[in-house]
């Protein structure tokens, strides 16, 4: 920073150079080998829709239902292929599982710049699911327009139960998972896992509101990666008591 005093003997700042320090801000250019400004917009080819301008690719399939619907690369060359199967309700004293809503064929939508919306996407309930690429980083949403039934309608315990996401990886590169035990809001205890792809991450995840009444308050998502069947699954959960005190909140 100069400074620059006028004939009246005012003092004026000038700034003359910063550096942006930010995840995955430039690219290398497949072509040309540059490495070019990193782009947050999915575009539509052949199609498929497609996020490419970043350190991260993925390829969206026109439907969902599709095996391995979401194609993903990872900055150091890791494919990562997913699709969602479906909601269901778990619950933890019992160990029963039931399948609430499954994925069905629903098409693709391009929201500019950078989101891919399936509308409409399970069966027995209105739900869609919505991907966003930032150049940092992938964010998979499950957004629900209308309240599930409730675990008793399903002979489930609500106190117990947990809503569950189910999506399934085909034959991934394997993570290093830290595993912790976490304290749930009842105090009861919960497997969270923390998964490391080399050069991308999994984080905590965060359920949360919509809509002009809806709150800052977030629901913790726990996060398991775990193998069933010889299928390799990545499930998120999160209390059935705390979605729908959140819901009843709007």
């Amino acid at each position: 920073v100069s400074f620059e005093t006028n004939s009246s003997g005012r003092i004026t700042a000038h700034t003359n150079s910063y550096t942006e320090i930010n995840s995955g801000m430039n690219y290398q250019d497949p072509k040309s080998g540059e490495w070019v400004e990193s782009q947050e917009v999915i575009e539509s080819l052949s199609g498929f829709a497609i996020a490419r301008r970043g350190q991260h690719q993925v390829i969206f399939a026109n439907d969902l239902a599709t095996p391995g619907a979401i194609d993903m690369q990872t900055p150091d060359g890791k494919r990562l292929s997913s699709h969602v199967l479906g909601l269901s309700y778990f619950d933890a004293a019992t160990g029963t599982n039931v399948l609430i809503a499954e994925v069905t064929n629903c098409l693709g939508t391009i929201l500019p710049p950078n989101s891919v919306l399936y509308d409409d996407a399970f069966t027995g309930l209105n739900a869609s699911v919505r991907y966003t690429y930032t150049r940092e980083g992938f964010e998979q949403d499950i957004i629900l327009h209308e309240s599930p039934a409730p675990p008793e309608a399903y002979g489930l315990n609500p106190a117990t139960t947990r809503l569950v996401v189910m999506t399934e990886f085909l034959n991934p590169p394997q993570p290093t998972v830290q595993q912790s035990v976490v304290k749930d809001s009842a105090g009861g205890p919960v497997q969270d896992d923390a998964l490391d792809f080399g050069s991308m991450q999994m984080k905590p995840g965060k359920g949360f509101l919509l809509g002009p009444r809806a709150t800052d308050a977030g629901l913790r998502i726990f996060r398991q990666w775990t193998t069933l069947e010889r299928r390799q699954f990545l499930i998120e959960e999160v209390r059935a008591v705390d979605l729908f005190k959140a819901i009843n909140s709007l």
